[in-house]
């Protein structure tokens, strides 16, 4: 006697699919997998069972460079199709569970991954920059410390961002002395001020120059600061927006003539 129901028994650690429209004289499909048997069939079935690249989603973590999705051919096509629910590391095989549930400590805390970001580490340590690399990481940190005047912005400016950007590529070696940043800050001012000047000088010869005051109050402190801004748009059409100096306001009345 025909039937026709597809049943689906699923647990944390298996699922069973039984096909539809099968007679009682044919054969009925059963496929089970589990954590423990996806690991056995990816080491003793190579050429049946594999791990493909996580490509679903933009994978976050630095543990899917090791990590990534268990698969079998399909039977029509033979290209490998991810088993859901499970997630196998490239290098030993191992399996866990992987759906909304389940989390990512697991494979975080993986020995692989773990040993791959130790690696990582140890064979950066005695990496050198270079002459330019040292000079851009002398700059950022110069752009950083002098750029925004405003120091409770100064994690939301770009110099910090910049900065940050730069250390995740070079890793160590990074950060310079007092003494080396100090003297660096002169050069860079120097170059700095060339380029204002630069930008300013035709705006200033043609009577074009708007100067805007900006006032601002640091309210944890209880300070206010009054600074200055030149606003310019150059002969390109691109626009400006330099800040010529700040310091803390001193006066108690906050009116147009003290400021």
């Amino acid at each position: 006697m025909p039937t026709d129901d597809i049943h689906i028994l699923s647990s944390s650690d298996s699922r069973i699919l039984i096909s539809s429209n099968v007679t009682e004289s044919s054969s009925i499909e059963l496929t089970s997998y589990s954590i423990e048997r996806i690991y056995y069939l990816l080491k003793t079935e190579k050429q049946q069972y594999t791990i493909i690249k996580n490509k679903i989603s933009p994978p976050a973590g630095f543990y899917w460079s090791i990590f990534g999705f268990s698969a079998k051919p399909n039977k029509n096509t033979c290209i490998f199709e991810r088993i859901n629910g499970y997630t196998s590391c490239e290098k030993c095989k191992k399996t866990f569970v992987y759906d909304s549930n389940s989390g990512t400590t697991h494979m975080k805390q993986h020995p692989c991954v773990t040993d791959l970001i130790t690696q990582t580490t140890s064979s950066s340590i005695n990496v050198t920059l270079t002459a330019e690399q040292s000079k851009k990481i002398k700059d950022l940190i110069v752009c950083w410390i002098c750029n925004d005047i405003c120091p409770v912005f100064i994690t939301e400016d770009n110099g910090l961002r910049g900065l940050v950007e730069e250390c995740r590529r070079l890793v160590n070696n990074i950060l310079r002395c007092r003494s080396t940043t100090s003297s660096h800050i002169q050069v860079v001012a120097e170059s700095c001020h060339a380029r204002i000047k630069n930008v300013l000088e035709e705006p200033y010869k043609n009577g074009s120059l708007p100067i805007s005051p900006g006032f601002w109050c640091n309210k944890s402190k209880q300070i206010c600061y009054l600074g200055v801004m030149a606003i310019v748009v150059d002969k390109d059409y691109i626009y400006y927006v330099l800040d010529r100096f700040c310091k803390q306001f001193q006066e108690y009345e906050k009116t147009s003539e003290n400021i």
